[in-house]
């Protein structure tokens, strides 16, 4: 059966196999739902063409065998080893989370550095994986960034013993052998030689390497070279790349790092220690990322396969860094926007237009919304820190038996020991001038009865929260009668938010909920993991996680984008994440190309077209211009018509619907912002993926005009945004140019002299919706097939 041919099915009738998370040349890894135990795992499958080869299936048997003996906060846990028919499994912990290789991507790919403490406590979390393995008899042999995972509350967990070496086992790899990843192998795994944890100490020595500085310590364009450059090269000076480095943690690397492995650390404990001083040295320092600085540091490599049995040689380079698109800001806050001072006067042609024309009887749809959702999260036990996760409840829910702070200054947080809570909703939307109002990312107003003394008795009290540059909660708190720490006879704090019942915030298998012990502030949580929730809350746990009732509080949440909006004109806006995503297309002319990476900040777009009704509220507000010509291809009278209302505008300049989206308190969206809301970050073909007929969109004169916005379900992106890709293209801020690194001759037509318009039409063909197409458009041109999509910036 093949990899994408296991979705949604199920193996041996127990695991449910829900989305392929990764695969390498051995292997592919799964998340899936255990059905008798009813928790998240991940299941690691053999490739069905090695399944034949029983020295394969051996090595895979020893592997899951070993690694299930080992128990270990920092090592992923094994559950289980079978077959089901010729499919060989091994079910493994689920961790959710990201891999230490996309993180230190991400903050690279940023021009930054991670915070120093964080390095540190990855190095020694997995110094403590590595120790505890080598006493039971086994050396990784590829540990990196790939195969190091970063639970959400930042601890580092050590996978895939594929390539493990068994000391002392006989049927394991020979002598001889070379087998790793080039870019972190030791100097005696390139030889061939005998390896013991040393040579994992060197591979742990390259990965900080990198993470202090950005890139690896070895970089070439071919395995061999990189081979024989860890086997002979000097190590790169650290301080040269990132001089703001302690000395002590330049030492600790450089040991590490030793060609001669008798010059090295003898253990991953001694190597722990070391790294332990570095952190004591650095408690005094902030924790924050660390700019990059000036110094020109290559781009890491790919990302490599999840089983690295072979030698990899590294991925090219990519490209040159490209500047992003122009970067329009729109006006802070909710914003009415009245007529601007000094705008030019209408064209001669529409000024003469009768006076009944220029007045249209169509009002805005006052709409309020707001979306809630429901998310199931998996289970997760790591280390010191235990995090549960079920079902999260209601949107404004507040937990009864918690004190609730209505104020975010330091200190202000009201208390009460029996608190009584009224959740009161964020107000309708009223009729007004139309605006682009942000609802509060808080949606319930908390009033309790509060007193200005503590309780007595045990009590923790949240007292601050920001957010800091990496996306954390930083919560600043407080304890009273006692200091949190996790021990068998200690009392400690539980975090959760305030979609989780008091009750359930230390009962296995419900939460989320965080057991903590510190250091202060506590930062376990992201922006991300909110969802619905409006607060975060703190109570007091006893040694056994049971929490004690009403011994916490709970503070407001820092305002985060919600996931909608909807504005006073009646235009829904979704909102599109921060990060990169590939625009453009090397398979494909000129224009489109060279496909390249383009790192966007959070934005918002319409999830529909702007409609005739919309547009004529404008109008009506002396604002807009009506459209040039007011029927459209098939139909004498369009605009103005009641009957279509709800179908796109069209008949319009860029002009105009520049002018539109800013008297919504909008802006019109950039080229690389409507491409990334079409195409998301897979790089798909169309907005719903790949294959295109009359089925999925307006085009190819199936209709033969335009349709009502939102009348193909199919034609939606993944951020849910309809049309696309069909009914009619839409006008984006930019000129028609040429992108970064292209071919600046390709057309005639570069520069500043055309606008581009994106999107399929209702009277082109198909291929016209791939989403990496370009169209143009003069300034002054208007056509019965091009619309208009508004922006905006959080």
């Amino acid at each position: 059966m093949s990899q994408s041919s296991w979705i949604g099915k199920s193996l041996a009738d127990r695991y449910k196999i829900e989305d392929l998370l990764g695969q390498g040349g051995m292997s592919a890894v799964y998340r899936a739902t255990d059905s008798n135990l009813r928790r998240v795992v991940a299941v690691k499958m053999i490739h069905p063409h090695l399944s034949s080869d029983p020295d394969f299936v051996r090595r895979f048997e020893e592997e899951a065998t070993a690694v299930a003996q080992l128990r270990h906060p920092n090592i992923i846990q094994v559950y289980d080893y079978n077959h089901a028919a010729d499919t060989y499994y091994m079910v493994l912990e689920f961790v959710p989370g990201e891999t230490l290789q996309n993180q230190l991507k991400r903050i690279n790919d940023a021009d930054r550095r991670m915070p120093l403490p964080d390095v540190v406590n990855t190095a020694v979390n997995i110094c403590d994986a590595i120790e505890y393995a080598n006493g039971r008899g086994l050396i990784h042999r590829d540990i990196k960034p790939a195969n190091i995972m970063l639970s959400v509350h930042g601890q580092a967990i050590l996978m895939d013993f594929g390539i493990a070496k068994i000391i002392g086992g006989q049927h394991h790899t020979a002598t001889g052998a070379v087998i790793g990843t080039a870019l972190y192998m030791s100097p005696e795994q390139i030889k061939g030689q005998n390896l013991d944890q040393r040579s994992d100490i060197y591979s742990l020595g390259v990965t900080l390497f990198e993470m202090v500085s950005g890139r690896p310590p070895f970089e070439a364009d071919s395995a061999m070279t990189l081979m024989m450059m860890h086997v002979n090269d000097q190590v790169p000076d650290l301080h040269k790349l990132n001089p703001d480095l302690p000395g002590g943690l330049v030492a600790v690397i450089n040991k590490a790092l030793a060609k001669n492995p008798d010059d090295r650390y003898k253990t991953a404990g001694e190597m722990a220690s070391a790294l332990k001083d570095v952190q004591t040295q650095l408690s005094t320092r902030p924790k924050s990322v660390i700019p990059a600085g000036e110094a020109t540091l290559i781009e890491q490599p790919e990302p490599e396969p999840i089983d690295a049995t072979m030698i990899e040689q590294p991925a090219a380079p990519e490209g040159p860094p490209t500047s992003s698109p122009e970067n329009i800001a729109a006006k802070p806050g909710s914003i009415a926007v009245e007529r601007p001072p000094g705008i030019p006067a209408s064209p001669a042609s529409r000024s003469s237009m009768p006076a009944a024309l220029r007045k249209v009887g169509m009002r805005p749809v006052l709409i309020g919304g707001g979306i809630a959702g429901v998310l199931i999260l998996a289970c997760l036990i790591v280390s010191g820190i235990f995090v549960y996760n079920q079902f999260i409840r209601s949107r404004n829910s507040v937990p009864a038996g918690l004190v609730t702070a209505t104020t975010q200054e330091p200190g202000a947080a009201n208390l009460a020991e029996s608190p009584l809570l009224t959740a009161t909703n964020a107000p309708t939307l009223t009729p007004a001038p139309p605006t682009a109002t942000f609802p509060p990312a808080t949606t319930a107003t908390v009033t309790l009865t509060s007193t200005p003394t503590v309780p007595a008795g045990p009590f923790s009290r949240i007292n601050a929260m920001t957010i800091d540059n990496q996306g954390r909660y930083v919560v600043e708190y407080e304890t009273f009668e006692f200091t949190e720490q996790i021990s068998p006879t200690t009392l400690h704090v539980h975090f959760f938010f305030n979609t989780v019942a008091p009750e359930e915030a230390g009962v296995p298998g419900h939460g989320p909920w965080i057991l903590y012990g510190g250091p202060r502030p506590f930062t376990g949580y992201l922006a991300s993991d909110r969802k619905d929730a409006t607060q975060m809350c703190i109570l007091v746990a006893n040694p056994d996680h049971s929490v004690q009732p009403n011994s916490g509080n709970c503070y407001p949440l820092p305002d985060v984008a919600p996931p909608e909006i909807t504005g006073d004109s009646g235009a829904v806006m979704l909102l599109i994440p921060a990060g990169p995503f590939e625009m453009g297309t090397d398979a494909s002319l000129p224009p489109r190309r060279p496909s390249h990476t383009v790192d966007l900040p959070d934005y918002y777009i319409d999830k529909f077209e702007v409609t005739n009704e919309q547009y004529a509220a404008c109008v009506n507000d002396d604002v807009c211009d009506p459209p040039i010509e007011l029927g459209s291809l098939t139909r004498a009278l369009y605009f103005g018509e009641p009957l279509f209302a709800n179908y796109p505008v069209i008949n319009i300049q860029w002009a105009d619907a520049k002018q539109f989206c800013e008297w919504r308190g909008a802006r019109l969206p950039t080229e690389a912002e409507w491409e990334k809301a079409a195409r998301g970050t897979d790089g798909r073909t169309f907005p719903w993926g790949e294959g295109i007929n009359c089925d999925y969109a307006n085009v190819d004169n199936c209709v033969g005009d335009t349709v009502e916005v939102g009348t193909y379900p199919l034609d939606v992106s993944p951020y849910g945004v309809f049309d696309l890709g069909g009914n009619v293209r839409e006008f984006v801020e930019d000129w028609f140019d040429v992108y970064p690194g292209g071919d600046s001759q390709a057309s005639e037509d570069f520069g500043t002299k055309v606008r581009v318009v994106r999107g399929g039409r209702f009277d082109k063909p198909g291929d016209e919706a791939e989403v990496t197409l370009r169209g143009r458009i003069f300034p002054d041109e208007s056509r019965q097939n091009n619309g208009i999509r508004c922006a905006l910036t959080p």
